[in-house]
């Protein structure tokens, strides 16, 4: 697997072929999202945030083969130091969103909430937005956000 990231939406690539039953990845993965933040102590030079989308994908894919045709956004590809250096904040932020997930799931499935985003339900509403202010808290507490 290659890992890599953006720092826009990535367009997605052609899947490479596989033989019947051969269970290697066809798709990329969404690790998480990290964002630098930039220096502010010298208001005449206040440096942006850069905010990097991280993923992974098979060996075999070719990330400029889009399905579109279109040319891809730029793709950096660390190096395996880096990738070290960010794989605990990439972990710790993908748990979080897992339990906010698991938050979501444990009263509304996803049809049920697809059906309450349709219909404006506001119980659905307020519970989506409790879980998320609550993983929002624990990525602060953490540092991530």
């Amino acid at each position: 697997m290659k890992v890599f990231y953006t720092q826009e939406a990535f367009l997605p690539p052609k899947t490479p072929e596989r033989d019947e039953g051969d269970k290697t990845g066809v798709c990329v993965e969404t690790l998480g999202t990290i964002i630098i933040y930039g220096d502010k102590s010298d208001p005449d030079n206040i440096r942006q945030d850069e905010v990097q989308y991280w993923h992974s994908m098979p060996d075999d894919m070719d990330i400029n083969d889009t399905l579109s045709g279109e040319k891809q956004v730029p793709v950096s590809f660390p190096t395996a130091k880096k990738i070290k250096e960010m794989r605990g904040r990439l972990h710790k932020q993908k748990c979080i969103n897992n339990r906010v997930q698991e938050g979501i799931r444990e009263k509304y499935s996803v049809e049920e909430e697809l059906k309450g985003l349709r219909t404006g339900d506001t119980n659905l509403k307020d519970h989506v937005l409790a879980c998320c202010a609550k993983g929002d808290e624990e990525k602060i507490a953490l540092g991530l956000k």
